[in-house]
């Protein structure tokens, strides 16, 4: 701007899904890790890499999802993180 001038900024609260497997490098999950508006729901996927087998989710934050659930939908009402737990 060449003179005073006006900005006026528009901000929405959203929430970080991240999204993490056990070992790293164990398998892949989907969707990846990203910022989301409040009370979306998504579905979270796990597929094991060769010689891995999927045992559970372990999740943290207000919506997430702790269990043996290969796939879920979960609410996100806060921050998650969801993490998928391989064994060999």
């Amino acid at each position: 701007a060449n003179s005073n001038c006006t900005v006026t900024g528009y901000y929405t609260t959203q929430y970080l899904l991240s999204m993490a497997t056990s070992p790293s490098g164990a398998g892949t999950v989907s969707p990846g890790t990203e910022w989301l508006n409040p009370g979306t729901s998504v579905t979270i996927n796990e597929t094991p890499n060769s010689g891995y087998t999927f045992n559970y989710w372990v999740g943290r934050g207000s919506g997430s999802y702790s269990g043996s659930s290969p796939s879920k939908t979960i609410t996100l009402n806060g921050p998650i993180a969801e993490t998928a737990n391989y064994s060999t």
